[in-house]
C-alpha cells in the first residue's frame, strides 16, 4: 500500500536563469513535493520517509546554478527518489517567485514527476 507524504512551501534561494544577468542574482524558488512511498507500521521512523532529513538534503540544491527551472525540479526529484528505497513515486513543484519580466508575474512553475523502476 502507498502513503504520500506532502512537503509544502520550501522556500530555496537559487541562482536560475538563462542568461547570465538571470543568474547574477539569487531568486526565490518555492518546492512542492508530493511522494509515494512504501510505509511499515510498528517500524517508527524505520518504516517510514525521514521528512526532516529529506529536508536538509533539498537544501543542499541552495547554491547550485540552474539554466532552467525545469533542471532546478528534475534534481530535486532525482534528489527525493535517490533518498530512500522506500520512495516509489515523487512529483516535485518548482517556482520562481517575482521572475524578472517586464510584466508582474507572481511565480512561474513547472513540474516534474519520477518512478522508480519495478
Amino acid at each position: 500500500m502507498e502513503t504520500r507524504l506532502f512537503l509544502s512551501g520550501l522556500r530555496l534561494p537559487g541562482r536560475i536563469g538563462w542568461t547570465p544577468e538571470e543568474r547574477s542574482r539569487p531568486q526565490t524558488v518555492v518546492l512542492e513535493v508530493e511522494i509515494g512511498f512504501r510505509y511499515e507500521e510498528d517500524r517508527g521512523l524505520a518504516g517510514t520517509v525521514d521528512y526532516g532529513g529529506l529536508v536538509e538534503a533539498l537544501g543542499d540544491l541552495r547554491g547550485r546554478e540552474f539554466a532552467l527551472l525545469e533542471e532546478m525540479a528534475a534534481a530535486a526529484a532525482d534528489l527525493v527518489i535517490g533518498f530512500s528505497p522506500r520512495v516509489m513515486r515523487v512529483r516535485v513543484r518548482a517556482g520562481k517567485v517575482d521572475p524578472p519580466l517586464p510584466l508582474p508575474l507572481r511565480m512561474a512553475s513547472v513540474e516534474v514527476e519520477r518512478v522508480r523502476d519495478a
